[in-house]
């Protein structure tokens, strides 16, 4: 019996092999009728078009499709019904500028590599593979997209623009290029999506960055951006929305967000990585009252020669995850800032208290450098810093540095305006953990400075050490520290009925309520603890012996 059953199902298998491969060479076969015969092709053929399939035949084609100048394309596709699917096989010289006409359906096959006048697409068109140099020097972009546009592959090259999309774009697995920008995108309703590892978007330009949004959204998945140009921007923002969800920018700058009036734009980095010489986010300076700008940090990796993030406007900026190295990690003159989680490193030489009060940054070492603005009309704090968790360090100086300038108004003396909140997190610097500078009466001191942009060396303020929760005027630096682990003694910092203590011989300090603290040991030993009696510390031994023999009533 099982011998029978062995053998039927041996005899089925057979049957069914047979059956599979009579299907696969009939399909193999139908398949390669479907394809082109290259041996048909005219020699003086620019393209070949079809319908569904179909030879797109007209008075200016042959009997299989075959069109040999490219205005004549332009002129039979209008004829085809919405909805049908239109093939354009390019072999030569395309001297026409390619239009696909709204609601139609078109992919776009280049063999080989080419020369193309451009594209206009007000259809839905794929592009797929191929190697395209587009030369027209009117339109100036490889495609004006005003419709939905797919690249799958290939390598094109603009004469100034790859891609000026005002409607949907799709880049996947490909390389392009535009002497000026590879994609500038425009509207409201725009969006350019960038995926695959081989994605690589290429522009030579100072004053185009490689990307720029205007009122639109653009999300990077993968690939690398570059601009080749040594002060040339990766992406510049108004009025849009970046996503970074992976892949590369590499330029001298690498996001810029431009703020103005109601017009402001939205970063949010969950992953990727942004390498570049001078600051791997930055913004535009502004009056202080514009609409904020938003930037949000969930992970990824900002690696800078000079300053991570610059932050010379009004803003919103949140971190949670991911890493920032730069010379300074973060430089903020406006905004409200806020670290949950992530790290904030500064890699420079220590420079702290020497800073660029004027526009740009130039680098101190700090991990977090802060320069208020005063904005003496609005009354209010123009910069905050709040921190509950995350490692803030300092390679060569301090982890916080905040350089108060002191404007004069009517020869009043007005101080920067900025709060600082520290509830949590580890603040390690060589130097200190935390630092205040403060002008003061003396006219400052300026300093020349190697900028790390060719040609544009220029002068620092060099600002004195001040001190910190001294409230003189409606407008003052406030510290309020009241958690988290530090290198140094930060009790100047901390809010009222707080302290720093150290328990393992000034190695790192914690903060503790004031009233468990034994002030006047622990001040002789820079509140470095040696003992501790019930929830109390002491700076020398003595002072706990001392303190035990009390009655409760001398306690």
């Amino acid at each position: 019996m099982t011998a029978t059953k062995t053998t039927l199902k041996t005899k089925l298998a057979a049957i069914l092999a047979a059956v599979m491969i009579a299907f696969g060479m009939a399909f193999a076969a139908e398949t390669a009728w479907a394809e082109e015969d290259v041996s048909k092709r005219p020699a003086d053929a620019v393209c070949r078009v079809t319908v569904d399939g179909e030879p797109l035949v007209s008075n200016n084609s042959d009997a299989l499709g075959y069109y040999k100048k490219a205005t004549h394309v332009n002129w039979v596709l209008p004829s085809v019904e919405d909805g049908q699917k239109i093939t354009i096989e390019v072999y030569k010289k395309y001297t026409a500028r390619l239009e696909i006409p709204k609601g139609k359906t078109a992919t776009l096959n280049v063999i080989g590599s080419v020369g193309l006048k451009g594209i206009t697409n007000e259809g839905t068109l794929t592009i797929n593979g191929g190697a395209g140099t587009f030369t027209d020097t009117t339109n100036a972009a490889l495609v004006e997209n005003n419709g939905t546009l797919t690249i799958n592959g290939g390598s094109f090259t603009g004469k100034y623009y790859g891609v000026n999309n005002f409607g949907t774009a799709h880049i996947v697995d490909a390389e392009i290029h535009g002497a000026d920008s590879a994609i500038r995108t425009t509207g409201e309703s725009s969006e350019v999506r960038i995926e695959g590892k081989s994605t690589k978007l290429t522009s030579e330009s100072k004053e185009d960055p490689t990307i720029r949004a205007n009122g639109s959204s653009v999300l990077l998945s993968d690939g690398t951006v570059t601009n080749a140009d040594p002060e040339g921007n990766g992406i510049i923002a108004s009025g849009s929305t970046i996503t970074i969800n992976s892949g590369t920018i590499e330029a001298y700058r690498g996001i810029t967000l431009y703020t103005e009036n109601d017009i402001h734009s939205t970063l949010n980095m969950t992953g990727g990585t942004i390498d570049v010489k001078g600051a791997g986010i930055d913004g535009n300076g502004n009056d202080g009252v514009s609409t904020d700008s938003v930037i949000n940090i969930f992970g990824g990796d900002i690696v800078s020669k000079s300053t991570g993030v610059y932050l010379p406007m009004s803003c919103t900026f949140e971190m949670t995850g991911g890493s920032i190295t730069g010379a300074t990690g973060i430089e903020a003159k406006l905004g409200d800032l806020t670290i949950k989680g992530g790290t904030v490193t500064g890699t420079g030489a220590n420079k702290s208290g020497k800073v660029q009060l004027n526009s740009g940054s130039d680098p101190d070492g700090s991990a977090i450098t802060l320069v208020p603005y005063t904005f003496v009309s609005s009354g209010k704090s123009n910069l905050k810093l709040t921190i509950t968790d995350g490692l803030i360090t300092s390679k060569e100086g301090v982890a916080i540095s905040v350089c108060n300038p002191r404007k004069k108004d009517n020869e009043k003396i007005i101080d920067g305006s900025a709060a600082i909140e520290i509830n949590g997190g580890t603040f390690k610097g060589k130097s200190a953990s935390i630092k205040y500078y403060e002008k003061g009466t003396e006219k400052l001191k300026y300093e020349p400075v190697e900028s790390i942009e060719p040609g544009k060396d220029r002068k620092v303020a060099i600002i004195p050490e001040g001190t910190p929760n001294d409230p003189d005027g409606v407008q003052d630096v406030i510290f309020k520290v009241t958690r988290g682990t530090y290198s140094s003694n930060v009790t100047d910092y901390c809010e009222n009925g707080y302290t720093a203590i150290s328990t393992n011989g000034g190695e790192t300090y914690s903060i503790i309520p004031s009233d468990e603290a034994d002030g006047d040991s622990l001040k002789k030993t820079n509140n470095v603890a040696v003992a501790k009696i019930g929830n109390k510390y002491y700076g020398s031994v003595g002072a706990a012996i001392k303190a035990l023999r009390k009655t409760p009533s001398q306690a």
